[in-house]
């Protein structure tokens, strides 16, 4: 049952979607979000005043114009207000340095890399036309000894007896999901790749990844096994957790954006270098 129709049954004088995607409904003092699935023994608290979690302020502008910025994101920073980050977050940072911005893609919370933003509604409206025909260059370090080369053309939708409700997976009637692959260093159990998507579909590249049989190093979702998101989530993580992670955060970084300026026609062509957790990584995917 979902934790708002619960708590709808013992108080429903209360909005309880509303106040969990706000941040007011904690379990086990996690914030979750409004699809939540209660399960018995589930520790279940409210607060009236969301106090938000802390987030790195170190983020950089990469480049800028009359237009567009990019920023060099660091990892565990939302993009958007959600949850219980509502001013602790990308979005809102900027606004309070450059005044209204407007992304133009996603990275995820963990991801680190280049992120663009429109500054007014016209650029916006003209970088969502014309955004689908950049080329974005991803790296990621995985588990296993990857392949040379590998393309991966498989249409994603909600996978399939997944206990996790955002989790992506195959799925014929899904949308169409195209992403390639190229290792750049393979050890004997860790590998770093480059990848670039053809498309733009939620947890693309990572999905693809595990369903290849290489899931990220770190990753919550799509990592070695289900059973550790849901152990996450539910505050029950043994003191090997960080061991078994071996990252705090899933190793996926936009290391390039190669795009088309909407308004000048110039070529644009900005990078962001690896961070030093993931570089620090990186010699344990090499031979």
């Amino acid at each position: 049952m979902l934790l708002s129709r619960a708590l709808s049954g013992k108080d429903p004088s209360r909005p309880w979607e509303a106040l969990i995607r706000a941040g007011h409904v904690l379990v086990f003092r996690r914030f979750i979000g409004a699809g939540y699935q209660v399960k018995e023994g589930d520790q279940v608290s409210w607060q009236d005043r969301v106090v938000e979690p802390e987030v790195r302020g170190d983020w950089k502008i990469l480049w800028r114009d009359a237009d567009y910025l990019a920023v060099d994101k660091p990892p565990n920073v939302p993009v958007h207000p959600t949850g219980a980050y509502r001013e602790h977050c990308l979005v809102r940072m900027l606004e309070t340095r450059v005044g209204p911005v407007f992304p133009l893609h996603r990275l995820d919370r963990e991801t680190s890399g280049v992120l663009i933003f429109a500054l007014h509604v016209e650029a916006a409206r003209a970088g969502h036309l014309a955004f689908h025909r950049n080329q974005k260059t991803y790296l990621a370090g995985v588990h296993g000894r990857f392949p040379k080369r590998l393309v991966v053309d498989l249409p994603l939708g909600k996978k399939a007896g997944s206990q996790i409700r955002i989790r992506q997976g195959p799925d014929v009637a899904g949308q169409t999901a195209r992403t390639r692959f190229a290792r750049v260093a393979s050890g004997s159990e860790l590998s770093l790749v480059m990848a670039w998507p053809e498309s733009g579909r939620k947890h693309q590249i990572r999905s693809h990844l595990v369903e290849s049989g290489f899931p990220v190093v770190g990753d919550k979702i799509y990592g070695l096994d289900e059973a550790f998101f849901l152990d996450f989530i539910d505050g029950k993580l043994g003191s090997d957790a960080k061991e078994r992670l071996i990252l705090d955060r899933h190793f996926l970084h936009c290391w390039k954006i190669r795009f088309r300026h909407p308004i000048l026609h110039t070529m644009v062509v900005l990078k962001s270098p690896l961070p030093p957790d993931l570089t620090r990584l990186v010699e344990r995917c090499r031979p």
